[in-house]
């Protein structure tokens, strides 16, 4: 199915921002220097618009790559500043680490989450990875927001 397609089945409601992979954390502590990335996940929930076809709807994998390719192209990340006001952050982004030993990454494996942690069940969480730039290090609080100016 093209990303056309799977736009005319689905729309994705109830966008958040969380700074972990299964807690509800939304602020997390970076280190700037230039190299090590901090990690956020954007995440939504899939509805269905209209029925679609049965070998999409048996295909939760077509379903989950949609909704992290909608979220990657359209979300828009901002920190909080202490002053309240929205910051949009602009640093180099990525859908993977770059694997530098010292990223910044608090999300927590499914393993975790049955030990205790509270685990989300409902939307579907997608990281997106930012190189903190030097001078950047500090405590951020994140938000998100469509940037087609709608849910996205």
């Amino acid at each position: 199915q093209t990303k056309k397609n799977m736009d005319k089945y689905f729309t994705l409601s109830g966008l958040k921002l969380y700074a972990d992979a299964v807690t509800d954390r939304t602020t997390t502590r970076v280190y700037g220097n230039g190299k090590m990335q901090v990690v956020v996940f954007p995440a939504a929930q899939p509805t269905m618009n209209t029925r679609p076809p049965v070998d999409v709807v048996n295909d939760i994998h077509k379903i989950r790559e949609h909704v992290k390719q909608c979220l990657y192209d359209n979300v828009k990340i901002y920190n909080i500043t202490s002053s309240g006001d929205k910051e949009e952050v602009t640093w180099k982004k990525s859908d993977t680490s770059n694997q530098y030993k010292h990223d910044i990454y608090h999300g927590q494996t499914l393993s975790d989450a049955k030990s205790g942690t509270r685990i989300c069940q409902y939307d579907i969480r997608v990281p997106i990875y930012f190189t903190v730039p030097f001078g950047s290090t500090g405590e951020y609080r994140w938000i998100a927001e469509d940037a087609r100016g709608a849910e996205p």
